[in-house]
């Protein structure tokens, strides 16, 4: 009887835990994306003023290609959709992944010593 009740209580626990794991995934998710769309607004990227534009100056003096300013844009709106789906593990690749590319700039000085 006491086993058995062990048991039960074990497993009542157990679940608990369980669901108390997507709440946090889901808050660390959220403080991810968070930390990246604050990264990103002071980066300061302006929306591309064409879709084939070769340079987009951020406010912070880093360059990127319109295309790379959309796509960037956009694995953030596809990251912040997953946390809100549930979906964290895509989610925070997505947000690694944009992290990574944000981590090396091409500054316009960089840009203009390597083509001199």
């Amino acid at each position: 009887m006491r086993a058995v009740a062990i048991g039960i209580i074990g497993l009542t626990l157990i679940g608990r835990v369980a669901a108390a794991e997507p709440g946090q995934a889901g808050a660390a998710c959220q403080q991810a994306l968070n930390a990246l769309q604050s990264e990103w607004q002071a980066i300061g990227y302006p929306m591309p003023t064409k879709p084939a534009q070769a340079q987009v100056v951020a406010q912070d003096g880093r360059v990127a290609t319109a295309g790379q300013v959309n796509y960037l844009r956009g694995q953030i709106q596809l990251a912040a959709k997953e946390c809100e789906d549930g979906n964290t593990a895509s989610a925070l690749r997505r947000v690694a992944a944009v992290r990574s590319r944000l981590a090396t700039p091409t500054t316009m000085a960089a840009t203009s010593s390597s083509t001199q």
